[in-house]
């Protein structure tokens, strides 16, 4: 049996699955998370410390003797993009400066690169063991000074929310005012990028090729974006798609899920998504319904759930804005399938990562 401290920002379907998977196998967990984390009914005698508010050095050295006192075998970090805090480098270093102590890292998306200037990097060189989303993303740890003889890689991408149960509960037939007149057209809803991913010329060109049929709604809000932002993003948007587009603003879970019920699809081909993001947009189109649209990149995860033009239309992100086109053109044909019937049915698929979890810590010499 070994002790095992999960440091993630967040309690989220990924994280908790992983802790859950190590928890099983007679380990001790301890899960170290951000304060105000909503704690998953039936812990499992998983330890929850909702400690940090910050994330800074000030709060991890105060809890640091603390954390010594559990005498941890691995200390697993999961992050949702290639960037660490202040706290998670201190650990990063405390962990290092522990010859007993085993790093493991899951990394999640890779955005900003592994230059050396990347503290994550860093860590991924002195991890026991590393995995990443995709075959892709772990190919790009090919290079890095590697301190440990015999890292132990392996791919285990996001857990998909709710995909166990996948079955769409009814809600109420409501739809916010603002949006109602629009809904009233066919319409695409397209989830909203985070300012700091530019809309270029080609992340534009498939949105104005599919405006070109269907109205586009961007589910999201600018309200945490400064002004330059909203402004240029809103006469970028004017003079590409023309008044056939407009911003869903903030949702309540039931309109998110009756928009998803009402659109011709959800489109996520093209466009910067990270692996996490992608998952959770996944888990929601499939509990609603809603045909889902993607490029081959991002079917790298879960490969075997997409099939093209029977569960979801798939395009080669190579020269997507031309494939748009000629599919709309065509008259894009009925799917025979869901998602959430190909969730139901793939089980197995479902279980992987965690079991190659189990695989890749039974690795370890522990």
């Amino acid at each position: 049996m070994a002790k095992i401290l999960f440091v993630s920002e967040k309690i989220n379907e990924t994280s908790w699955s992983m802790a859950t998977a190590l928890k099983s196998q007679n380990n001790e967990v301890l899960f170290l998370t951000s304060r105000e984390q909503d704690v998953p009914a039936g812990n499992n005698n998983i330890q929850i410390l909702s400690y940090f508010k910050k994330w800074n050095s000030w709060e991890v050295i105060r809890l640091f003797p603390m954390l010594l006192s559990f005498r941890m075998d691995v200390v697993h970090f999961v992050l949702e993009t290639d960037e660490l805090n202040a706290a998670q480098s201190f650990l990063t270093s405390a962990c290092v400066a522990l010859p007993q102590t085993l790093i493991s890292t899951s990394l999640l998306n890779i955005s900003q690169g592994l230059s050396r200037r990347n503290p994550v990097r860093y860590l991924i060189e002195r991890s026991d063991l590393v995995t990443a989303p995709t075959m892709d993303m772990l190919a790009e740890l090919r290079g890095l000074d590697i301190k440990k003889r015999k890292q132990i890689r392996g791919v285990i991408p996001p857990i998909i929310p709710g995909a166990k149960d996948p079955a769409f509960h009814e809600i109420a037939e409501k739809v916010s005012q603002l949006l109602l007149a629009t809904t009233q057209k066919p319409f695409v809803l397209v989830p909203l990028l985070d300012p700091k991913h530019q809309y270029n010329e080609y992340a534009l060109a498939p949105l104005i090729a599919l405006s070109k049929k269907f109205f586009l709604i961007f589910e999201g809000t600018l309200k945490d974006w400064t002004v330059p932002e909203r402004k240029l993003w809103e006469q970028t948007m004017t003079q590409k798609l023309g008044n056939n587009w407009c911003i869903s603003g903030e949702l309540t879970m039931e309109d998110e899920q009756n928009l998803l019920e009402k659109a011709q699809a959800l489109f996520l081909a093209g466009q910067e998504f990270s692996p996490c993001q992608v998952t959770q947009w996944v888990a929601l189109a499939s509990k609603a319904q809603a045909p889902v649209i993607v490029d081959d990149r991002q079917t790298r995860l879960y490969p075997g759930l997409w099939e093209h033009q029977k569960n979801s239309w798939v395009f080669p992100r190579v020269d997507l804005a031309n494939e748009l086109e000629r599919w709309i053109q065509a008259g894009p044909p009925a799917l025979s399938s869901s998602l959430q019937e190909s969730l139901r049915e793939k089980q197995d698929m479902l279980d992987a990562p965690l079991n190659e979890l189990h695989r890749l810590y039974n690795r370890l010499p522990l």
